[in-house]
């Protein structure tokens, strides 16, 4: 009879005549998982073939990488339409546990019997603006244009270029809380133009309300002159200079005011 097997066919000859005891005079032993035909408990003839197909179980474990999602979140402090990466996304691990099995060495089958997060993935988060930028404030009156025009105040005429209602008017002085900077720090008491600040007439001012170097007259202030900025002077919102941090402290903030814009030159007397 032929024995095949590991690749090979070999004849075997035996007065043995179950298949069992075939396999036995002819060494040849058996793995758990292994096909056997015919059958162990099968009588065999003389010409009888035996065929064996070796059967291999494996188990594999493989990482594989999971996805990340990106996240979109409105955010009120960004403009409308402005993105920011607030986390960057990370992948996660999934680990599997496949099962194999091969006929000869041949692949004939696999399954996946266990799938186990290892690592979680992280999300990619982007803040997405939604903040409605205010419309720039109008040239004050369209000053560099405007066509001056006289008005008599506290006894005294003089041209304006055109009057803004309702100003909201703060205090700052050269010190420490108001610019941050101390005696003695380059830049202390300098202001945006290159002036030094003085009590009586230097204003921060926005710029494009009320044009650098020009000068104005605040009602029940005073005339000033706009030689100075900052961030949050803005639109129609004028920063009084005064040399006292205590005073500019508990000047506050006031509103509804009325600031007449006249020009780069101040007034005089007649």
């Amino acid at each position: 009879m032929r024995i095949t097997s590991d690749g090979k066919t070999a004849e075997v000859y035996t007065t043995a005549a179950g298949v069992e005891d075939v396999l036995k005079k002819a060494g040849i032993q058996l793995g758990p998982l292994d096909k056997i035909e015919p059958a162990l408990t099968q009588r065999l003839t003389a010409s009888a073939d035996v065929k064996i197909v070796r059967v291999q179980r494996v188990v594999e474990e493989t990482e594989h990488a999971l996805p990340f999602e990106t996240v979109k979140q409105a955010d009120k402090t960004l403009p409308k339409g402005k993105e920011k990466v607030v986390q960057e996304g990370q992948e996660g691990v999934l680990v599997k546990q496949i099962e194999k099995i091969y006929e000869d060495g041949v692949l004939v089958s696999e399954q996946v019997l266990a799938r186990t997060v290892e690592q979680e993935s992280l999300a990619k988060i982007v803040a997405v603006g939604t903040k409605v930028e205010p419309k720039p404030v109008s040239n004050a009156v369209a000053v560099l244009a405007a066509e001056t025009q006289q008005i008599t105040l506290d006894g005294m005429t003089f041209g304006v270029k055109g009057v803004l209602k309702n100003v909201t008017l703060t205090a700052y002085s050269a010190d420490f809380a108001s610019t941050g900077k101390n005696k003695g720090d380059k830049g202390y008491g300098i202001t945006a133009s290159g002036t030094t600040v003085q009590e009586g007439r230097t204003i921060a001012v926005d710029t494009s309300v009320i044009p650098m170097g020009w000068w104005v007259y605040i009602d029940g202030i005073g005339f000033r002159r706009a030689e100075d900025k900052g961030s949050a002077v803005k639109g129609k919102k004028i920063d009084v200079y005064f040399d006292s941090e205590s005073y500019a402290q508990k000047f506050g903030t006031k509103k509804g005011y009325t600031v007449y814009v006249i020009g780069p030159k101040k007034p005089v007397t007649n």
